[in-house]
């Protein structure tokens, strides 16, 4: 797997940042995603993925049709690197319940910014339930859109148009243990000295097992500067280190783009 270059990752955060501080217009025409598997019933088990969404905190209610994920441009540079990944999105309620995959086509792939995703649910009376409020979706670039498949990086998501949110929630099936989130940044300063941001994710408070029991929230604005001293935060190189008790689980990357 190659790395990409920081330029690239730094290029696509400031895009960001500047994109959802400045008032846009959503997308007009949305990007068709082809249904690759769902399913809704009452005990279906509990997903053992790690990464289970990263959404904007603000996100609104699914309704099984249109969702929004953040982009970038497609540089000459990593073309050759793109051409064999998939845009996936995986959908899972918090009860476990309901869990549902899309692909999303790359002939978009080069619009920057948000892009305006369609989707056609096969279980519409899920999206009826109350419950339905607490689906999270993770978007993906992987090398295939099925549990094999390699992340490549992950993208932000939200079920509404973005107005000026810069909190980023990442929901991860912890297993009940302790869970740090680690972003690596470079201070700007003379000897460009680095350090790593930690972060305490959150646990969810449910009285039954749940497809997620943590979130981790990153405050883009407040990991920029640390007392008043500019700081570039390394996103790709995110990663996710859980305890239970003394002993610690296998580190898990978490490649985020946002």
């Amino acid at each position: 797997m190659k790395t990409l270059s920081m330029k690239f990752v730094f290029t696509m955060i400031a895009a960001l940042l500047g994109g959802m501080a400045n008032a846009q217009s959503p997308p007009e025409i949305p990007v068709e995603a082809t249904w690759v598997d769902e399913g809704y019933v009452p005990d279906v088990p509990v997903s053992g993925r790690i990464i289970i969404g990263a959404m904007l905190a603000e996100s609104g209610r699914p309704d099984g049709r249109i969702l929004y994920v953040r982009v970038g441009s497609k540089p000459a540079k990593e073309s050759a690197e793109l051409e064999s990944e998939t845009l996936c999105i995986n959908l899972i309620s918090r009860d476990g319940s309901y869990t549902g995959v899309w692909k999303v086509p790359l002939a978009e792939r080069d619009s920057s910014g948000w892009i305006k995703v369609q989707y056609t649910t096969k279980e519409p009376a899920f999206y009826e339930m109350d419950h339905a409020k607490d689906l999270v979706a993770l978007a993906a670039f992987k090398d295939r859109c099925d549990p094999g498949g390699i992340t490549r990086r992950i993208l932000p998501v939200t079920w509404q148009w973005p107005d000026d949110d810069r909190l980023l929630r990442v929901f991860v099936n912890s297993s009940r243990m302790r869970t740090l989130l680690a972003i690596p940044f470079t201070r700007d300063d003379k000897n460009a000295s680095t350090g790593v941001e930690i972060i305490e994710c959150k646990q969810i408070d449910a009285s039954h097992r749940i497809a997620f029991d943590r979130q981790c929230d990153i405050d883009i604005d407040g990991l920029e500067k640390e007392q008043g001293q500019a700081r570039e935060l390394h996103y790709d190189q995110a990663a996710l280190l859980r305890y239970r008790g003394p002993n610690r689980a296998p580190v898990v990357s978490l490649p985020l783009l946002q």
